[in-house]
């Protein structure tokens, strides 16, 4: 697998946001579920790209497992304190598909298997989340969150949708966002 390390250190700031640069509300979110905490604490985080479980990768991790799809990326997984990644599509059996070029849709039992790899968090804000309609996506998000794996970008309603996950591993709390 291909590895790159980059250490970053995320430090609340304790100025008015137009001070620090920054004027997105992802920021306020997080400052106000994430307090200033000293000293700084690390953690390692494991990240991957776009999750597709299709064209045959679905069927091998439903056959196979993690060991079958991820192979020696389990042992960079099994490093870090989390792994997060990019859910590209549905886990639903339900919906109707959306007219689109692509549409991607996994049965649901990927879920706890991404969990067993060492995933903690993924990322639904993409653009495959509503491929087979608003059913498909609300499926999604509850097969995910029952599997044990962190959601954000992701609910019900845009004010859910905002909400960071906390993650309380080694070196938390962190929250995670995406937008």
């Amino acid at each position: 697998p291909l590895v790159r390390t980059l250490r970053v250190q995320a430090v609340a700031a304790n100025r008015p946001l137009a001070a620090a640069g920054e004027g997105d509300r992802a920021v306020d979110l997080l400052r106000a579920a994430f307090p200033a905490a000293e000293p700084p604490r690390w953690a390692t985080v494991a990240a991957v790209g776009d999750m597709i479980f299709q064209r045959g990768s679905g069927d091998l991790l439903l056959s196979g497992g993690p060991e079958a799809v991820f192979g020696d990326t389990l042992s960079v997984f099994s490093q870090a304190d989390a792994v997060i990644g990019n859910f590209e599509g549905t886990a639903t059996s339900r919906g109707e598909r959306t007219v689109k070029t692509y549409n991607f849709r996994f049965p649901p039992a990927v879920a706890p298997l991404l969990r067993r790899a060492g995933f903690v968090w993924v990322s639904l804000t993409n653009n495959h989340a509503w491929d087979y309609g608003s059913d498909a996506f609300l499926d999604t998000v509850r097969n995910l969150r029952a599997a044990g794996l962190g959601v954000s970008g992701a609910g019900s309603n845009v004010e859910a949708a905002r909400i960071p996950w906390a993650w309380g591993g080694p070196g938390g709390p962190f929250g995670w966002c995406s937008f």
